[in-house]
């Protein structure tokens, strides 16, 4: 059942769901709010996990460099580090907002109110976890630019680099920033109409 069906029911002429009726549309709310937490929870994994793999390679690399030449200077290649701590950054950032929602909305399955309460503050979330990512893709174009300069400068880089880095990443994301933009605006937000519509007409009948 979609929100129209859900949306007729409540302005149909009776305006008198069964309880049956009320139940099957809780069900709806609480399946696609438990679908968008297993969404939220499989990014902050999918993120998490090469995340941790390079963070690992970076302090093995810095206690136990190959050789001397690869010994990591951060006088001269601090730029690294911000760029490496900027992902995770955001990735605590999601995971701190995906707790909470959680922890506020622990008995969302008492009532269609709850439900659809839940189901609106997760959206709204998501716009937020919407930010988060386009701010921490943005602010990775600079850090990139300055991790690529350093190492370049002590001869760890060359013009290979020049191409991917400067070109094929700014692309990536740019592309990602409008695909994100046209599902906040295409899908989230009237989402996010359809729900607090919902909402009020649920808080009015009851």
């Amino acid at each position: 059942m979609n929100f129209a069906d859900i949306e007729k029911t409540w302005r149909s002429a009776e305006n008198r769901p069964s309880a049956a009726q009320l139940e099957r549309q809780k069900m709806e709310l609480i399946n696609e709010l438990h679908r968008r937490r297993r969404a939220s929870r499989s990014l902050l994994v999918r993120t998490a996990i090469p995340l941790g793999l390079i963070t690992a390679l970076l302090l093995l690399h810095l206690l136990w460099p190959d050789s001397a030449s690869d010994r990591l200077n951060l006088t001269r290649e601090w730029a690294i580090l911000p760029f490496l701590l900027l992902p995770w950054v955001g990735w605590f950032l999601l995971w701190r907002q995906h707790r909470r929602h959680a922890s506020a909305h622990a008995d969302h399955a008492r009532s269609i109110q709850a439900s659809t309460a839940a189901l609106l503050d997760e959206n709204l979330r998501e716009g937020f976890r919407a930010l988060v990512i386009v701010a921490a893709l943005l602010l990775s174009l600079p850090l990139l630019g300055g991790v690529v300069w350093q190492l370049r400068a002590v001869g760890k880089m060359g013009d290979e680099v020049l191409i991917p880095a400067f070109v094929l990443y700014p692309a990536y994301v740019v592309l990602m920033v409008a695909w994100i933009g046209w599902k906040h605006l295409r899908k989230t937000t009237p989402r996010r109409k359809e729900l607090e519509a919902l909402l009020s007409d649920y808080n009015r009948v009851a």
